[in-house]
């Protein structure tokens, strides 16, 4: 009994330990490296690990400029204060996935014999643990909660929405954001996403597919930026098929972006790289093919908690509580967050046709 035992607990820890080794080496490779938005922020360097209570940044909302004097050489110097700064904050988002197997993939898999050792259960439980957490960082990423600004803002809380936050959140003008509430140009404007007509009201326009169309929402965000820029233009195979067709049609020469050395499909537009992503279709989100998303990568972060950044707990048999079924359960856990601390750089169109 005593060595049945020692052996069970040696093969589950080795599993534990093999599992927990290849998530570590391949959450990079198998989950950031696979999507094109986290790919390029990790090459960016805006992937971070850091804890706290919270998201929290201070963020600069207005400048000096009217607190400019023009002045004679006798004239009294004014000495004006102004509130410059505004602190949003997020909370964190907290997300796991469980990797399971039951007796008798164990008996298969980890047992003496000449036709035992089917497939690997700690690669198989490792490559699908992080496909999926690929594929939820994904949806998260472009999710819209509910339908409407309403629902937008309310899920800006945890307690409402307890996803990691998406872009669309960040973008959505009239939406309240970390905290801050917007309204067209009435409340907090400069925590609005970026507008071509500098209306707030044009995020919906019917909009056609041009290279115009990417000039003129590059131009906005050109208007509310300072210093250099990082930017990507994300959009689904009918807008990158689109704008392609045009490039051709006027025989203009582009170079493949960054990220096509990467396996993205990816070209640039005035040194603009415009990328495709396969999850930008209307059978995953709703009329995300019509989507034009450009984001300043700098604005941008990924915050990771590091007690909670892909985290494995070890396998733990089941049947040994009460009413407990014959398997073994471990988890993989993330806790973290994706934010915007300048929403006015980046510019997201939903109507292009």
């Amino acid at each position: 009994m005593a060595l049945g035992a020692t052996a069970e607990t040696v093969a589950n820890a080795n599993l534990a330990a093999a599992t927990r080794a290849l998530i570590i080496k391949g959450f990079k490779e198998q989950v950031l490296m696979k999507n094109p938005l986290l790919t390029k922020m990790l090459l960016a360097s805006r992937v971070t690990w850091q804890g706290g209570t919270s998201i929290k940044q201070a963020v600069k909302y207005t400048d000096l400029s009217s607190l400019v004097q023009d002045y004679n050489p006798n004239d009294a110097l004014t000495a004006e204060r102004k509130t410059m700064f505004e602190q949003p904050w997020f909370d964190w988002r907290y997300a796991q996935v469980p990797l399971v197997y039951d007796i008798e993939e164990k008996l298969q898999n980890m047992s003496g014999g000449s036709d035992t050792q089917i497939f690997s259960l700690a690669s198989v439980l490792s490559k699908a643990g992080l496909e999926a957490l690929r594929i939820w960082l994904t949806k998260c990423a472009y999710e819209i909660p509910d339908s409407g600004s309403t629902q937008l803002a309310s899920s800006d809380t945890r307690t409402t929405n307890p996803r990691f936050q998406s872009i669309i959140q960040a973008l959505n003008h009239d939406a309240t954001y970390a905290r801050l509430s917007r309204a067209t140009t009435v409340t907090n404007k400069w925590w609005q996403s970026a507008s071509i007509a500098d209306t707030y009201a044009d995020q919906d326009t019917d909009i056609g597919w041009s290279i115009n169309t990417v000039r003129q929402a590059r131009q906005a965000i050109d208007l509310y930026s300072s210093g250099p820029q990082d930017l990507i233009c994300l959009v689904g195979s009918v807008g990158h098929l689109a704008l392609k067709r045009e490039i051709e049609s006027r025989h203009m020469y582009v170079n493949p972006g960054p990220l096509a050395k990467y396996g993205f499909d990816s070209f640039t537009i005035d040194g603009l790289e415009v990328v495709h992503d396969p999850y930008l279709r209307n059978s995953l989100v709703g009329n995300a093919h019509k989507w034009l998303l450009i984001l300043n990568i700098k604005d941008w972060e990924f915050r990771l908690h590091p007690q909670r950044a892909f985290e494995v707990a070890p396998f733990t048999h089941q049947g040994n509580v009460p009413n407990g079924v014959d398997m073994w359960l471990s988890r993989i856990y993330l806790a973290g967050n994706l934010v915007c601390w300048k929403p006015s750089g980046s510019i997201w169109l939903s109507a292009l046709t």
